[in-house]
């Protein structure tokens, strides 16, 4: 038997090493260790070689220095899987990155051919499920691509961590962002993709701002909310808006925030440039909206209540020009994410991005105030949990999945956590 100790020192106690040895054939009886106080931390061993006996060799420690535990690794925040899509001659190709929080190194699949027929796609139009069954067979079919959805997702389930799936759509193939890719379906049970809480999905789009993204704290969001109702939809074979209830649900969806909403009689350009400098970090807009000859518009009032017919990117070159942008941007307005059979990128919703906007939620689509009255309080309470877009956004998909327009809501990020708080 030895004990070992050292004086203590000013910085680290030194440690105690107590231990019991005992050769072949060694017989050791009734020999133990009595430390008391030690000045450190105590490591004690006993050891017994082949054939020997060690009979009551107990020890005694008194005020010992409790070894630190191992902290567990932290539970990985999501996983990622990136899908870039763009042209490739005449056709198309995708190629793909999966991204596990465990591992240093990525899983990549090198550009695929895909066998996407865009005529085809439309032909199954209105059919949601033979839509998205035909789309996800097309990507998913792809060689490379063919078991990297399933093994992702299986990474994901045994980290428990969901799925990121990160839609990168090469602006030289702008008839891509047309594309319902929010109906794509599991490749092997045929389930809806993107209602699953396994999975948040966002397009990812570029800007050219270099404006640093800082994510503020969240008892600090500042949220507006504007209602435009005016007076004269009927002049433009508009439905009306019930200005007072969408107030209400506007009040109710941004609860929790420090919010300030424009109501009708209040909704126009110049208020909403006013409400915009003094600072907002969630903006929620209700209004009416189309796009016209390529080019996305917004029926917002004028200070008489009637119709003023605002040019979207009027609305995204003055964000833009804000020293502080909103981190989020909601729009309940139909076509704000173009219609399917135009270029997206030149609706309201990717302008904005491209103006500096984190993340925009956009309609691709007419979307009915009904689906809308439930997705938006879903999206926001969600949103309220965590901070994180994404999967508030599927939250939300899924609280109206067994409507129509399930599918209409899409969102476009540049944020590389999906995350538009601390």
């Amino acid at each position: 038997m030895r004990a070992m100790s050292d004086q203590p020192s000013d910085k680290q106690p030194p440690a105690v090493d107590a231990q019991i040895e005992a050769d072949d054939d060694a017989l050791i009886e009734n020999s133990g260790h009595h430390i008391e106080r030690p000045p450190g931390p105590v490591t004690t061993r006993t050891k017994a070689g082949k054939g020997a006996k060690i009979i009551g060799s107990g020890i005694t420690i008194v005020g010992a220095t409790p070894a630190p535990v191992p902290a567990s690794a932290p539970r990985p925040d999501s996983v990622s899987l990136e899908i870039a899509l763009g042209r490739d001659g005449a056709g198309y190709r995708a190629e793909a990155r999966f991204a596990r929080p465990d591992s240093q190194a990525d899983v990549s699949a090198p550009a695929q051919p895909l066998a996407l027929d865009l005529a085809a796609l439309r032909a199954r139009w209105p059919d949601a499920r033979a839509y998205g069954e035909y789309l996800s067979a097309a990507l998913f079919g792809a060689p490379g691509l063919r078991d990297l959805l399933p093994q992702a997702l299986a990474a994901a389930q045994t980290l428990r961590a969901p799925l990121r799936l990160l839609l990168r759509i090469d602006p030289a193939a702008p008839e891509l962002q047309a594309v319902y890719w929010e109906t794509l379906r599991h490749p092997t049970s045929g389930a809806p993709l993107l209602t699953s809480q396994q999975v948040w999905c966002s397009r990812y789009l570029g800007s050219a701002d270099w404006t640093p993204v800082d994510l503020p704290a969240p008892k600090m969001l500042r949220a507006l909310g504007l209602v435009a109702a005016p007076s004269d939809l009927a002049t433009y074979r508009m439905p009306p808006i019930n200005g007072p209830a969408e107030v209400a649900l506007a009040h109710q969806a941004l609860r929790g925030f420090d919010t300030g909403v424009l109501p009708p009689g209040a909704a126009t350009i110049g208020n909403l440039g006013t409400a915009l400098r003094a600072g907002c970090d969630l903006l929620y807009l209700v209004a009416h909206g189309a796009m016209v000859d390529g080019t996305p518009r917004l029926w917002l009032e004028r200070d008489d209540g009637a119709a003023a017919v605002v040019d979207g990117e009027e609305l995204a070159m003055r964000i833009g020009e804000l020293a502080l942008r909103p981190l989020l941007v909601v729009l309940v307005s139909c076509q704000s994410a173009g219609r399917g059979a135009e270029d997206i990128a030149a609706a309201l919703g990717p302008r904005l991005v491209a103006a500096g906007v984190p993340a925009v939620l956009a309609m691709q689509g007419q979307i009915s105030m009904a689906t809308a009255a439930t997705f938006t309080p879903a999206l926001f309470a969600a949103l309220r949990k965590d901070g994180r877009i994404d999967r508030a956004v599927t939250e939300a998909r899924a609280a109206v999945r067994d409507r129509q327009d399930w599918w209409m809501p899409v969102l476009f990020t540049r944020l590389r956590e999906g995350r538009i708080w601390r």
